[in-house]
């Protein structure tokens, strides 16, 4: 009987594992896909070997969907994609398992970076604390003085502090600014004299005060277009 046991146990540690206990191979840090799913501005599913993997741009941060220009930079990236064959590049996953990477569309002429295309349009942020980036800060740089997308509003809300806000709950205005002080916005260089109807919505994080008008310009800041002449 023990030896019966024994042949059994053995035959079993020979055999080949089950299907499903293969553990499922990672995408290497450059293949082609195509897009099956665009999420929001930043976020894709691709195909890749009949498996789903969900890509995160790299470097960038569109507006959240229930922001302005969150469903203008969503529908940028669909039709950016749609029936196009893409290269993902890209080694690292964040804590969702998503894989960070900059997606390139393929075209006989080439490729094109979705990621450097939505800072270009004026559809994302060059998302600073996770990238140092000096291509998508020239780009952004350059929407944001051509006044493209999101920079049309002269005190965009970026995303990240969407996010926290809506984390916190947090419903709470911004506390008022200094009676008389010239408010400058750190990421537009944009600057809001009294009487400005949107001097008090720069966020508190992004002020920088300001005593008079040619003190503001001598920093590179410039008068908000819907202030009062």
């Amino acid at each position: 009987m023990s030896q019966l046991l024994a042949l059994v146990c053995l035959l079993l540690s020979a055999a080949p594992p089950r299907p499903g206990a293969t553990p499922a191979v990672e995408p290497p840090a450059s293949f082609e896909a195509r897009a099956v799913r665009v999420v929001d501005g930043d976020t894709l599913d691709v195909l890749w070997h009949q498996r789903t993997v969900r890509i995160r741009l790299v470097g960038v941060d569109a507006p959240e969907r229930r922001q302005a220009f969150g469903k203008r930079a969503t529908g940028y990236l669909k039709e950016a994609t749609r029936g196009r064959r893409l290269r993902v590049v890209g080694a690292a996953n964040d804590r969702y398992e998503r894989r960070l990477a900059e997606v390139f569309v393929l075209t006989p002429a080439g490729s094109t970076s979705l990621n450097r295309q939505l800072v270009a349009r004026g559809l994302a942020w060059h998302y600073l604390r996770y990238s140092d980036d000096a291509e998508l800060a020239r780009l952004e740089r350059q929407a944001r003085e051509r006044h493209l997308g999101l920079w049309a509003d002269p005190a965009p809300v970026p995303p990240w502090e969407f996010r926290s806000l809506e984390r916190r709950g947090s419903k709470r205005p911004s506390p008022r600014p200094p009676e008389g002080a010239i408010i400058g916005n750190v990421r537009s260089h944009i600057f809001h004299a009294p009487g400005c109807p949107d001097r008090e919505k720069v966020a508190p994080h992004n002020r920088q005060l300001f005593a008079t008008d040619a003190e503001a310009r001598a920093a590179g800041y410039r008068p908000a277009r819907n202030c009062p002449r």
